[in-house]
């Protein structure tokens, strides 16, 4: 593992560049890898969830509405808590979605470690929605646990499933997303584990 400030040679190391920042700060960093040469040619994978605030749109539309073919933007979703996967101890099973399948799996393959696999999807709108969805549901939950009403918990998560659904079918997208890892499995990691930044958030 390297660390480097300068943009350009992050961008040049690989053939694959995986993003994990803020989903608000996502459109200024844009702003900066845009003015690379060939920044567009490059294979990305977003590891991050969110939309963004002023817009509503998904990271993967950001990426795109500056000229990044959507055949090269694959996106990460599920139940997956960083210290556990670095601690690599506990088994994690995420979501890989892209527009082009075999880039998913390339993606999924290449990420891989003997607790940590990613399981390719195809819908990455739905999944990039669940993942924003999913947080504001978990902020929910932590307001339950701080008004001692921690029962609601399980309405909140059963209603959710049945509004993300409605939603993403209107927006064309697979609901059947809602119930897979992309939002129902990131309850374990969001609604129910005590580390979990938007269950803090919500008490």
């Amino acid at each position: 593992v390297e660390c480097c400030s300068n943009l350009e040679e992050v961008l040049n190391y690989g053939d694959i560049v995986i993003i994990s920042i803020l989903s608000q700060e996502f459109n200024n960093l844009m702003q900066e890898i845009s003015k690379i040469d060939g920044f567009e040619n490059k294979k990305y994978c977003l590891a991050m969830k969110g939309v963004e605030a002023c817009s509503g749109r998904t990271n993967s539309e950001i990426m795109m509405s500056y000229g990044v073919n959507k055949n090269n933007i694959a996106v990460l979703a599920g139940p997956g808590q960083p210290n556990s996967i670095v601690e690599n101890k506990k088994i994690n099973k995420m979501i890989v979605s892209a527009y082009d399948y075999n880039f998913a799996l390339t993606v999924a393959d290449i990420i891989k470690t003997e607790n940590f696999k990613l399981y390719p999807w195809p819908d990455v709108l739905g999944c990039e929605l669940c993942g924003a969805f999913k947080n504001v549901y978990s902020a929910e939950g932590g307001m339950c646990e701080g008004s001692n009403q921690s029962t609601l918990k399980g309405h909140i998560m059963s209603v959710s499933i049945y509004e993300t659904q409605n939603y993403l079918k209107a927006m064309q997208c697979n609901p059947e997303t809602a119930i897979h890892m992309a939002l129902l499995a990131d309850y374990n990691a969001t609604l129910y584990d005590p580390v979990s930044h938007n269950l803090t958030y919500g008490k």
